[in-house]
């Protein structure tokens, strides 16, 4: 990313890249930031009050392939919050689709998702964000996508059905490929 880009952050946490990322693009680029976990979202918005960044707009919601409420875990350990699958307990969050909070923006070089293995969902309610996305990176483990029934494969079809190609240690990799350990992938255009 350089100066004047535009840069999606899903499951921000506290905010790390969605800072870092608010001062690379800098004042003529934007950042989305989307934090569902509503006491995480609180130290988002505390980290960019704190670094004065005006060029963010943050979300409190989840995203996904449709609107509505979602349970969500609440563990002590903030990096491991995600959807619940297997229980209706714990907080509700909102879902709204990615697309409904992009439509201001006509371009974004990258579109970084880390949601614990919601990830397909996500992509699914990305429909016109992937039409004007150059790059997206992703959390990819089997484990996780196992919890909602999919796999990797399913995510890189959906990738290479946008005109995006999936790559690993800059090595191109297809829909068999299955990520036995918890690790970032990049697709590009």
């Amino acid at each position: 990313m350089t100066k004047g880009d535009n840069f999606i952050d899903i499951g921000a946490n506290i905010g790390s890249l969605t800072v870092l990322g608010a001062g690379i693009v800098g004042e003529k680029g934007k950042v989305i930031s989307i934090e569902p976990h509503p006491r995480i979202f609180k130290f988002l918005e505390g980290n960019i009050k704190f670094n004065k960044l005006k060029n963010i707009k943050s979300y409190n919601v989840a995203v996904g392939e449709s609107k509505g409420v979602l349970s969500f875990e609440d563990q002590s350990s903030d990096d491991q919050n995600k959807i619940s699958v297997k229980s209706s307990s714990g907080l509700k969050v909102d879902v709204d689709l990615l697309d409904n909070l992009t439509t201001t923006i006509e371009k974004f070089k990258l579109l970084k998702i880390d949601v614990e293995g919601f990830e397909l969902f996500v992509l699914k309610g990305a429909k016109n964000t992937l039409r004007k996305t150059e790059i997206v990176y992703f959390e990819s483990w089997e484990k996780h996508f196992n919890n909602f029934d999919y796999s990797t494969g399913d995510v890189i079809k959906l990738l290479n059905d946008y005109g995006f190609k999936v790559f690993k240690d800059k090595k191109e990799i297809d829909t068999n490929y299955i990520s036995e350990k918890c690790e970032n992938l990049v697709a590009r255009r």
